[in-house]
């Protein structure tokens, strides 16, 4: 099974991506998830880092489809 490809939430240069997501965080995540859907890459932290963004709860659960074990 292949995993899923995730968008990036901008072609902007990541120091704009980074000045965005600072300075108007939801704003900034409202349009990324308009553009790429539930789940998108960000790199708002680090310079190579890239944070994964949920923008709706069930999405999450095409990273973590089983039921946790006991």
């Amino acid at each position: 099974m292949t995993a899923p490809a995730i968008p990036n939430a901008s072609d902007a240069p990541r120091w704009l991506q980074t000045l965005q997501y600072t300075f108007n965080p939801l704003e900034s995540m409202d349009q990324a998830a308009v553009r790429c859907g539930d789940l998108f890459n960000a790199p708002v932290i680090g310079k190579h880092a890239q944070v994964l963004f949920v923008s709706h709860p069930e999405a999450i659960q095409k990273f973590f489809p089983a039921t946790p074990k006991n």
